[in-house]
């Protein structure tokens, strides 16, 4: 009975282990995840990660047991016709050989390892654009009042324009705990403090260019931040700037021989600097 339990449990672990490493493989990085409250099959990231460790774990004690339980069986795979104890038997040595490549291969960059590694954050990358980048790192953790004065904006004028719209409130709240009690993410929050206060939207943008900005196109960021292409790119020219809404942010500055956050100094403030 407990050595049958025992292979299920491995077994079961081990399928819903491969559903989270698919999740893990695909879900965005946690900056784009905790600002959108990106959430699958209603999980969010942190309970995703939660759930990759503790089916881990599992599976690794049910393992173990299981290797105790048929260690006759493994000692066979390493014997030869003769019956004799090899340690090092063919397949153990093709295991041994394809366990380290994928090991160093995360490691060094091998072919194979690192365009698994690449398609993933390919992946993680195409999220910025769908969810939008928060303003700086962990922005949701700042109180509203922090996070104001982080974005140049006058602490009481967003107080009022959140409880304007129901949205409950305190200087001193995380921006998280604000957006949780009103079933939104920290990036909706932030939204309806900038449609409230309305002013010119560009430059209602970060005043640094948050992590990942470079990678993105222009159609993406002024998508992620809800910035109207066509003046996004007037706006550009008018700065002397040639621009291409399908090249990368970073691209683009060298293409026009500057570097990534002069760009987005033009962008944010429409001149430059």
């Amino acid at each position: 009975m407990f050595r049958k339990t025992v292979s299920l449990t491995g077994f079961l672990s081990f399928a819903l282990l491969l559903l989270t490493s698919a999740v893990l493989y695909y879900e965005p990085q946690g900056r784009v995840a905790y600002w959108a409250d990106w959430r699958f099959m209603g999980l969010s990231k942190d309970q995703w990660d939660a759930l990759h460790l503790s089916l881990g774990i599992l599976f690794l004690l049910s393992g173990l047991v299981h290797i105790w339980y048929n260690w006759k069986s493994v000692t066979n795979y390493m014997r030869n016709r003769a019956r004799e104890l090899i340690v090092l038997t063919p397949p153990l040595v093709a295991a041994l050989a394809v366990t380290l490549y994928f090991t160093f291969g995360a490691l060094f960059g091998l072919p194979g390892v690192q365009q698994l590694l690449d398609f993933s954050a390919w992946l993680k990358n195409g999220h910025v654009a769908t969810y939008g980048n928060p303003p700086y790192g962990h922005a949701e953790l700042s109180s509203l009042d922090e996070f104001a004065k982080n974005m140049g904006i006058d602490s009481g004028a967003a107080l009022d324009a959140l409880k304007a719209r129901g949205i409950k409130a305190a200087p001193e709240t995380p921006l998280k705990d604000i957006a949780k009690e009103a079933g939104k993410s920290p990036q909706d929050v932030y939204a309806t403090i900038r449609a409230a206060l309305g002013g010119d939207p560009f430059e209602a943008l970060p005043i640094r260019p948050p992590e990942g900005t470079g990678m993105m196109t222009l159609a993406e960021i002024c998508n992620s931040y809800g910035l109207p292409q066509a003046t996004a790119t007037e706006r550009l020219r008018m700065a002397g700037v040639e621009t291409d809404a399908g090249m990368p942010f970073r691209e683009l500055a060298e293409k026009n021989g500057m570097n990534p956050k002069t760009l987005y100094d033009i962008l944010r403030t429409g001149k430059r600097q």
